[in-house]
């Protein structure tokens, strides 16, 4: 409702200030003056209304900024004008926007009145206490009630005095007058500022009747000492009696009546002009004065009977609620019905939520039951001589749920023939009580399945007696329930129970004679004579004033469970003799990394006794540059990350020597989820990681050794060949110039040295390549195998031709990422010793591909095989073969040849990471199969 109304005082406010300023940009007096005689509205005062209209309207809205903003522009430019009259010189903003050629009633062109600006500097303080998030509500409704009341009362005495003519009430010491919708737009403005303070404080009533009531008297006088000659105003006077309705006290007619009275005088004095005019107004005033006295004492009487009923009305609300009940009073005949504020609370609603009437209680009603209480209802109403009549159904309440109630009614009035005229009801929420008693009863039936025995006993602690046991104590303990009530509990003990149960009974009746809680094991005797270990609950049950009443004791068979504890702590002390008697180093660690229990073997390898070990942390014992690591490790196990990690690490020795260590860690959990302990195994890799770094020493070495070899290989064949050169070319020159002079065994000499000069450099040149094929750069790239293969078969086509050779080429050759060269070469060699190596009259190489090949069980990819019907090699020389310069036969059966060629093609799988080998028959043929190693297409080397 604070709402609704606050949004139509801001729609009116804007609404003022736009109509009035476009009235005033289209020269319409009509609007800005309403009347030639009226003062206009100034500019100014309407672009006022504008930001006081935006002001509500962002308050509303919850848009504070905004409301601040629009606040200090209204108080700066109510300010201002006040300032110019204070000051009085024209600072230019009256007519900033227009000029002003509308001036009735005005002392400056353009300039609002001074109450004008005293109510726009009110309200710009409204909006921006309003908007403060931080004050307190009891203090933004009490500031902002009295200057909103205050501005209330400006637009009031403005709006009556154009009402009588009362030219002060408008106008301030002579200064521009207030336009009259002027001040109809301060009252609904300041009506909306009302309302939105109204919203923030319980008090608001009484503090806006205190300050309404006074301006209202404070009015009434200003029109009747302003009211012309004949005008009697006293005839107001008893009206401003009906005041004292807005306040509670009973007093306040008593305290308005004098104040009345000393007014009716004031204006007696003031209006008197002759001795006729002064006895007739004495008489009106004489009249009026008594009519305020009569008044006065009625209101106090219509007040008392007011409250008499209220204070009644009261008595049996509060009745109601300390019973919980809802009453309704209905009239059949009429009817008329009316609901207790207990019973729409009983229900969830306001008083104004719900329909008083019959029909709109009945849509209350389960729709399953309705029809049954409407008839029962109208029964009752229409059959005489019925005493009162009860029921129970389910109404719905506000939140949507269904409750369970109970209705009673009477007729307290009835005619002659008996029939009920009046019926007076009560309304009581029974769901919470039939909930409890559904609950007693599930839990009752919950009891006699379970296999929890429940005892109650007699408060005594030396011989009480048991009163009640759940029925299912015969699954629990053999007994029947009547068997067992009035006996005492010792019946189920035996003489061995009561011997081992000494000293928990002992705590039990200690427990029970202080009137506290026990909890612990006992061991009983079934009917069957068989052993029972209870685990028992016992507690006092009290009345409402605290008082034992009785005892009871919930107890379960534990037997099975104890049997799997007593299992359970056998085999943790086994487990933990496992631990302190293993040869690997075991710890207990606390989340906080300190040690909480060590074996002997850990101890023995950090050189520190189990007392000293167990009075420092890990932390103190791991080398500073393991600590982070193992510490992040360790929180992510509290994190839930990791559920375990391994790790090598270093430990400080008691001596100060580094003990490294492999560290296995698991964490311990509780049932609810708190880490309990870590458990730790510690092996010594000292030795192993020594090991290690001799290993890694040694193999730099090699790797170093190897370097220095390919180098060495790489300079002398580098630096041979120039000598060699210089002896083939003299050799030539000699054979040239004295091939005559020489004799044949001179010139066999010469011709042999040739000879033996190119070989050497044919020599030194594969040496050459061999070294160069572990040191030169690889340039990766797809290659397309089947046109490497053809192409070194078109470079042998002339030795194909004159050896009588064929190669078959598989059409599946594949496009694999590597180096082009590299892959020419092995091709080149495999497919020319087929050809050379091969005594048949026609030579057949075949060349073809496997893309997953199994080779003695292991998985290898892009196998490629090269197969001939050559001479085979025997299988003792097969592995010579691939040796540089290892050649199996003479020059003279298959030609010249330097023997490494089967040497580069090894080398150069190998360091692609592949593999060859070779299936051979002598005198059949041989294949040699290889695998490479893709590499990605992207790298360069």
């Amino acid at each position: 409702m604070h709402r609704r109304v606050t949004l139509v005082s801001a729609a009116v406010a804007l609404g003022l200030g736009i109509v009035v300023m476009i009235g005033w940009w289209m020269r319409s007096s009509t609007i800005v003056q309403l009347h030639p005689a009226f003062t206009p509205m100034q500019f100014n005062t309407a672009l006022g209304f504008f930001c006081a209209g935006i002001i509500l309207l962002s308050l509303v809205l919850d848009k504070t900024k905004v409301a601040l903003a629009f606040s200090l522009l209204l108080l700066i430019l109510g300010l201002a004008t006040g300032f110019q009259y204070a000051i009085s010189i024209n600072l230019g903003i009256d007519e900033l926007f227009l000029n002003h050629e509308l001036t009735t009633g005005t002392t400056s062109p353009g300039r609002m009145a001074p109450n004008t600006a005293v109510s726009f500097v009110l309200a710009g303080l409204l909006g921006y206490i309003l908007s403060q998030r931080h004050w307190a509500s009891n203090l933004k409704a009490f500031y902002g009630q009295m200057l909103a009341l205050t501005v209330l009362a400006i637009a009031i005495i403005a709006t009556i005095g154009y009402l009588f003519g009362l030219k002060l009430a408008y106008s301030w010491a002579g200064l521009t007058n207030m336009a009259l919708h002027t001040a109809l737009g301060f009252i609904v403005t300041a009506t909306g500022f009302i309302t939105l303070s109204l919203e923030l404080h319980e008090q608001r009533v009484r503090q806006f009747a205190i300050v309404f009531t006074g301006c209202v008297f404070l009015a009434t006088l200003l029109v009747d000492l302003s009211a012309p000659h004949g005008f009697d105003g006293a005839i107001f006077y008893p009206a401003l009696m009906l005041c004292a309705f807005l306040f509670k006290p009973l007093y306040t007619s008593y305290i308005l009546a004098p104040f009345a009275i000393v007014l009716a005088s004031l204006g007696y004095y003031a209006s008197s002009r002759s001795e006729f005019d002064a006895t007739a107004d004495l008489i009106n005033r004489g009249v009026a004065i008594a009519l305020v006295v009569i008044v006065a004492l009625i209101i106090v009487q219509i007040k008392n009977y007011l409250q008499l009923g209220q204070r009644l009305d009261q008595r049996l609300q509060l009745s109601a609620e300390a019973l919980d009940i809802g009453l309704w009073d209905w009239i059949p005949k009429t009817g008329e019905i009316h609901f207790s504020k207990s019973y729409y609370e009983l229900l969830g609603y306001e008083g104004n939520e719900l329909e008083e009437s019959v029909s709109g209680w009945l849509t209350l009603v389960h729709p399953e039951e309705r029809t049954h209480v409407e008839s029962t209802l109208r029964n009752y109403a229409t059959s005489p001589d019925r005493s009162s009549a009860e029921m129970e159904f389910r109404m719905q309440h506000k939140d949507g749920s269904w409750r369970r109630v109970y209705a009673r009614w009477k007729g307290t009035e009835r005619t002659k023939e008996g029939y009920p005229i009046r019926l007076v009801g009560m309304l009581h929420d029974t769901t919470e009580k039939d909930r409890k008693e559904e609950e007693l009863l599930l839990l009752k039936s919950a009891i006699e399945h379970s296999e929890t025995m429940v005892i109650v006993t007699s408060i005594e602690t030396t011989s009480p007696k048991i009163i009640y046991v759940s029925d299912n104590a015969k699954s629990v303990c053999g007994y029947r329930s009547a068997e067992l009530i009035g006996q005492s509990p010792e019946v189920l003990q035996s003489p061995r129970d009561k011997l081992e149960n000494e000293e928990a009974l002992s705590a039990l009746r200690e427990a029970l004679a202080n009137e506290h809680a026990f909890q612990g094991e006992v061991w009983i005797s079934s009917k069957q004579g068989e052993r029972i270990r209870l685990r028992l609950s016992a507690f006092p049950i009290r009345a409402a004033d605290g008082e034992a009443l009785y005892f009871s004791s919930i107890a379960y068979n534990n037997s099975e469970l104890y049997e799997i504890e007593q299992a359970a702590a056998q085999q943790q002390e086994q487990l933990k003799s496992a631990m302190m008697n293993s040869p690997i180093g075991m710890a207990l660690v606390a989340p906080n990394t300190r040690w909480l229990d060590a074996n002997k073997a850990l101890c023995t390898m950090l050189g520190y006794s189990k007392e000293e070990l167990l009075e420092t942390s890990f932390v103190d014992l791991t080398h500073p540059e393991d600590i982070d690591a193992d510490l992040g490790q360790v929180q992510k196990m509290l994190n839930h990350e990791i559920n375990s990690y391994e790790m090598e690490k270093r430990y400080i020795h008691k001596d100060g020597h580094i003990v490294w260590a492999l560290l296995t860690v698991s964490l311990v959990w509780s049932e609810d989820d708190t880490p309990l302990h870590f458990i730790s195994q510690i092996q010594n890799i000292s030795k192993r990681k020594r090991d290690e770094e001799k290993l890694k020493a040694y193999t730099e070495e090699l790797e170093q050794s190897n370097r220095d070899l390919d180098d060495f290989a790489y300079i002398a064949s580098h630096d041979l060949k120039e000598p060699l050169r210089g002896i083939n070319n003299h050799a030539l020159m000699l054979q040239r110039k004295y091939q005559s002079v020489l004799d044949d065994a001179g010139n066999h000499k010469l011709n042999r040295m040739v000879l033996l000069s190119q070989k050497m450099e044919k020599l030194i040149s594969d040496l050459l390549f061999f070294s160069r094929i572990g040191r030169e750069k690889d340039f990766i790239k797809p290659v397309d195998i089947d046109k490497i293969v053809r192409q070194e078969i078109d470079l042998l086509a002339s030795y194909l031709d004159e050896q009588n050779a064929s190669v078959l080429i598989a059409s599946d050759l594949p496009i694999l990422s590597c180096n082009e060269n590299k892959v020419s070469v092995i091709f080149r060699n495999l497919i020319f010793n087929g050809i050379k190596y091969n005594d048949k009259e026609h030579k057949r190489i075949s060349v073809t591909y496997d893309k997953d090949y199994d080779k003695d069980g292991t998985k290898l990819a892009h196998v490629f095989h090269v197969t001939d019907n050559g001479i085979g090699i025997e299988e003792e020389f097969q592995e010579d073969i691939f040796r540089m310069f290892k050649r199996l036969h003479s020059e003279k059966a298959y030609g010249p040849g330097t023997g490494a060629g089967l040497a580069f093609v090894k080398k150069i799988i190998d360091m692609n990471g592949g593999t060859i080998w070779l299936d051979s028959t002598p005198k059949q043929g041989t294949t040699f199969h290889f695998s490479v190693n893709e590499e990605s297409q992207n790298a360069t080397y």
